[in-house]
């Protein structure tokens, strides 16, 4: 932000007429949506785990960061939303609490197609498909260089 702009920022929020609300609203609407987006999930995930442990045959949370190897502190903190988790550490979770905490389309093998190469010689490749788009996707105007 130029020092401009933070200066109209900061005049906005010390609006002394406005809400609490309306001061957190405006402020809310200023967070980009890949930020959003990446919040919502990790508290999705993180209640999906608290939830799992609950319904699960741990005897606390303890025993289940034991059991998959982590300190209670990092498990702690993955419950208050505040990590970024790898698709391994998921699944190891999910594996220790016979349970699924994402979930994913899964795809299946649909057919093989040729694909021409800048050189012109045909490679074969596998494409999965889902009954929409097939994986991986082509984008409009490279679908020319693919045929059956």
């Amino acid at each position: 932000m130029k020092g401009s702009q933070l200066k109209k920022s900061s005049e906005d929020i010390l609006d002394v007429n406005k809400t609490e609300a309306e001061l957190f609203k405006e402020l809310l609407a200023k967070v980009p949506d890949d930020v959003s987006r990446l919040v919502d999930k990790q508290m999705a995930i993180s209640v999906a785990v608290s939830d799992a442990i609950e319904k699960s045959n741990f005897k606390n949370r303890k025993a289940f960061a034991e059991a998959i190897g982590m300190k209670e502190s990092m498990l702690s903190r993955i419950l208050a939303g505040n990590v970024n988790l790898t698709l391994k550490t998921i699944t190891k979770m999910e594996s220790a609490l016979n349970t699924n905490i994402i979930s994913v389309k899964s795809f299946k093998l649909d057919s093989e197609h040729q694909v021409k190469s800048q050189s012109g010689l045909g490679k074969k490749v596998s494409i999965y498909n889902s009954g929409e788009a097939a994986i991986p996707s082509i984008a409009s105007e490279d679908k020319a260089n693919y045929s059956k």
